[in-house]
């Protein structure tokens, strides 16, 4: 398996797509993760949505998209107390997005970028991602059941 060229990810990441099923998207509960099949509008790449709430740290959670199913492409890693250090050493604290790219792959974190209106909320934090990482057509999010007083 080769890695992406840069040209690649940048293709993959404008690239409009879809839902594969027109099913509602599911929030998971904790300790659960819910996947979903993407594909482009003419169907000729296919990539996996990945949504994960951590069951111990209940405001940990991790929103993701993978081209090919196995390229992460985009990561948005949620929760306050959540630090990263990049590999050039500096060092991002709080949530954060991972963008792939050469020659780091999907190590490289930034801070949240304002397209994403509530980080908080994940359902506003997945609908923000989704647009992000340009998933268009009608699609509905549909809240657990589970919450927590800070809002999760």
């Amino acid at each position: 398996m080769t890695d992406l060229s840069q040209p690649e990810i940048d293709h993959l990441l404008v690239l409009e797509k879809r839902f594969v099923e027109p099913d509602p998207v599911e929030l998971p509960g904790p300790g659960e993760t819910i996947i979903r099949d993407l594909e482009s509008l003419d169907a000729t790449e296919s990539f996996v949505l990945d949504i994960d709430r951590s069951a111990i740290r209940l405001t940990k959670q991790k929103i993701q998209g993978r081209a090919r199913r196995v390229y992460p492409l985009l990561r948005l890693c949620i929760g306050d107390t959540r630090r990263h250090r990049n590999p050039d050493g500096k060092v991002v604290v709080g949530s954060h997005l991972h963008i792939r790219n050469e020659p780091w792959g999907d190590r490289h974190a930034i801070p949240v970028p304002d397209a994403f209106t509530d980080v908080n909320s994940l359902d506003k934090a997945l609908s923000d991602f989704l647009n992000y990482f340009n998933v268009v057509g009608r699609y509905t999010i549909e809240p657990t059941l589970f919450f927590v007083q800070d809002g999760f």
